[in-house]
């Protein structure tokens, strides 16, 4: 069973990392690869052809298992044949050996995806995943029987589902958040759910990172928090956001919002660098027309801070020196994110591994 749960948006540059993990992530880390939502330049089709050829790519072993949340393209989205986007998206994955636990964010109309999971399940799945957010938790009465009436229809027990408890909206230092998990979870358990996930994230939108060109410490609360959480909830499981972010498509360009492919107007490029108890993150100044070679400015101040693990040699670490060194030309804004999100994959690995088996190692002696 995984005990890492990553959410990671199927684009370049965090796709990019996955290729490049080291082999230990792999045993232990489930991602939940979330598509993005069509738009002008990527209709639904255009997003799944999309998303295939990213997954052929990085996820190079079709037996390792991964959640894959469609939420962001409707399922009332069709094809010109009348068929469902999402189950086209489905089918082609299930057609391709892939192992996948379709993800459905929960909310008070998810019984009207009942359909859609009934003609997924049909592709002889046996399991899917339910993403419930703080709102949802609050009313949590109300969401319990709505929940139990999807299982009951789709013909599902609880314990075929994975429960993925999202606090994205709060922060995650604040007694509501913690409270809220606990009434989720211990209902949750008590239904007989076995794979509860806490998903949350610390990091900083990119207009909070001040002041620029200075290398900030962002507290990783989100991970201390669910420290703490597993010592009275044991079989909770820890996912976080790879990457918050303001950049758009690389290939979803509008001219009206954006000087440069890829970039809003008032975007400016960032790194990061996870350490065990915080990030480590320097703003540059915001872009100008043509303007990309900030990134090796910004990297040697990460490089040089006293908190950088000189002696890694992983694919990240080595890449953020050949960036700090300018070996990339022209550094684009996917390159660097693939390089923050595999050395923060790495390193939470790893951590959460750590955590489990000492409280396994506890709960032995006990």
């Amino acid at each position: 069973m995984a005990i890492y749960y990553p959410l990671t948006k199927i684009k370049e540059g965090e796709m990019r990392a996955w290729q490049e993990v080291e082999p230990r992530v792999e045993e232990v880390a489930m991602p939940i690869f979330e598509m993005l939502p069509d738009n002008k330049t990527y209709k639904p089709l255009n997003r799944v052809e999309n998303a295939l050829h990213l997954l052929r790519s990085s996820w190079k072993k079709v037996s390792r298992e991964f959640m894959l949340d469609c939420t962001a393209i409707s399922c009332d989205k069709k094809l010109p044949n009348g068929k469902s986007v999402l189950l086209e998206m489905a089918e082609r994955l299930h057609f391709n050996s892939y192992h996948v636990i379709h993800c459905y964010r929960f909310n008070q109309e998810t019984a009207h995806e009942a359909d859609l999971i009934e003609a997924v399940l049909r592709l002889k799945l046996t399991k899917i995943a339910i993403r419930f957010e703080s709102d949802d938790i609050k009313l949590w009465q109300q969401s319990a029987e709505i929940l139990e009436s999807l299982l009951e229809k789709c013909g599902l027990s609880y314990d075929q589902i994975i429960v993925i408890l999202d606090f994205k909206k709060l922060p995650a230092n604040t007694d509501e958040c913690t409270r809220l998990c606990d009434i989720a979870y211990k209902n949750l358990n008590g239904m007989g759910v076995k794979e509860i996930v806490f998903l949350a994230t610390s990091m900083l939108d990119s207009a909070e990172i001040k002041p620029a060109n200075k290398v900030i410490e962002v507290k990783r609360s989100d991970f201390a928090l669910w420290c703490q959480l597993i010592t009275s909830l044991p079989k909770l499981r820890y996912g976080d956001y790879l990457v918050i972010q303001r950049f758009v498509d690389d290939d979803a360009v509008n001219a009206k919002e954006t000087s440069k492919k890829g970039f809003y107007r008032s975007s400016s490029p960032k790194v990061r660098y996870p350490t065990g108890s915080c990030w480590l993150v320097i703003k540059g100044d915001p872009l100008k027309d043509g303007e990309n070679n900030q990134y090796p400015r910004l990297a040697r101040e990460i490089i040089n801070h006293s908190q950088f693990r000189l002696n890694e040699l992983t694919w990240g670490h080595e890449e953020l020196k050949d960036l700090a060194s300018y070996r990339y030309q022209k550094a684009k804004n996917s390159e660097v994110i693939a390089i923050d999100v595999n050395n923060h994959l790495n390193l939470c690995a790893d951590q959460v591994q750590a955590v489990v088996e000492k409280l396994r190692v506890q709960t032995t002696s006990l």
